[in-house]
């Protein structure tokens, strides 16, 4: 066996070489981000306010003034069909990827009693995919009648096909009603069609009208691939990906279970440093709501229902407390762990005391922060290339 000082001089030129190579592993992951993530290859040429602005427009010539509502933004890829549409061609794609596209925008509104919202979808390039009116149940309405609905579902039907330059015979074929409750408060008339394509049999491109009350309040168009031609021409279901998945599994359970029974034993002996723990907890806690805090995530799918009793300070109260969890048990293994590490390396947590003390600039906190930057650029590496 090799000398302890040896090893420890040997192990500090691996860290030293770790640390300089950080660069080229953060360009690395980057590389390989740009080449499999389609969120990061999809290019976007409208800002948030452009969208609002066309969205308001859309949300008018749908009969709906939206002026003074809160208002919510979504960007949502679609990995299949961005890899399917990579490694297809001809007019037919291109008609395909028009009205079905591999990511969209959609923009929300909500109405300030939240009886009702209206959600715009966009594509990348800024043009309008459709849109869907949810309106309160309790609003009374007339129904027309079937002949009716479906003259408004025509017309709706005939501009998005003369829009899209379709000119092959599509049939609109009803789907059926929905009555609403209580009783006598609207019915909603459904209408779906769909288009083949003869050279991409794989995907199944299905529109959907809706009309309540005589009004136009849903036209939507959905691209989907086949599941089996999904699971065997873009998903990769080897058994080694399936071998990584339980080793993952099964790593994740270890360290649980060693943490806890670390945490108790520590616990117990009276090693436990409960006001680093909450520290830790808040600061990780704080750092995660920010993230629903400056976004919509925590607000846009709530704002789908109409008449929603539930307020936006209650939403964000129930976020705060799950991210607090969350917060605590990152809290709790690093309480688990803390006693050991500063038992077997003396002195490597000096930094975070440092740190919790005030001495933000001091050199145990700045050699924290560059150790830290570099191990996640590798970390961010290894990921991507798993």
């Amino acid at each position: 066996m090799l000398p302890r000082r040896i090893l420890a001089k040997k192990t500090k030129w691996v860290w030293i070489a770790l640390l300089a190579m950080a660069p080229l592993a953060y360009y690395a992951g980057v590389r390989l981000i740009l080449n499999i993530d389609p969120s990061a290859r999809i290019g976007i040429n409208y800002d948030r306010e452009q969208l609002i602005v066309r969205a308001e427009q859309a949300a008018m010539q749908a009969g709906v003034n939206v002026a003074g509502w809160d208002v919510y933004i979504r960007f949502l890829p679609n990995t299949n069909l961005f890899y399917y549409y990579k490694y297809r061609s001809g007019a037919e794609r291109e008609l395909a990827k028009h009205l079905a596209p591999d990511a969209e925008f959609k923009v929300r509104f909500r109405a300030p009693d939240r009886s009702e919202n209206i959600e715009v979808a966009f594509d990348v390039d800024g043009h309008r995919l459709g849109f869907t009116h949810n309106i309160s149940k309790t609003k009374t309405g007339k129904d027309p009648g079937d002949e009716k609905s479906r003259e408004i579902a025509e017309a709706a039907f005939k501009t998005r096909l003369a829009a899209a330059g379709i000119t092959v015979p599509v049939e609109l074929k009803s789907a059926g009603t929905v009555s609403n409750e209580p009783p006598n408060t609207g019915i909603a008339r459904q209408y779906t069609w769909s288009h083949p394509f003869a050279t991409l049999p794989e995907l199944k491109l299905e529109g959907t009208i809706k009309v309540r009350d005589g009004v136009l309040i849903s036209d939507r168009i959905k691209g989907e691939l086949e599941p089996v031609f999904t699971s065997t021409k873009l998903i990769n279901d080897s058994g080694f990906k399936l071998l990584s998945v339980l080793l993952y599994g099964l790593c994740i359970a270890i360290v649980v279970i060693f943490g806890i029974y670390r945490f108790v034993q520590r616990a117990r002996e009276k090693e436990i440093s409960y006001s680093r723990i909450s520290l830790i907890a808040l600061i990780f806690a704080a750092v995660m709501f920010s993230f629903a805090f400056i976004t919509d995530a925590a607000f846009y799918d709530t704002s789908e229902t109409p008449d929603l009793s539930v307020s936006d300070a209650v939403i964000m109260f129930i976020a705060s407390i799950f991210y607090l969890l969350f917060g605590l048990i990152i809290g709790l293994a690093y309480g688990s762990g803390e006693g050991d590490m500063r038992e077997g390396f003396p002195g490597k947590l000096t930094s975070l005391d440092s740190l919790l003390t005030g001495k933000i600039f001091s050199r145990n906190v700045a050699r924290s922060v560059v150790t830290g930057w570099a191990f996640g650029g590798w970390l961010m590496l290894g990921v991507n290339l798993i």
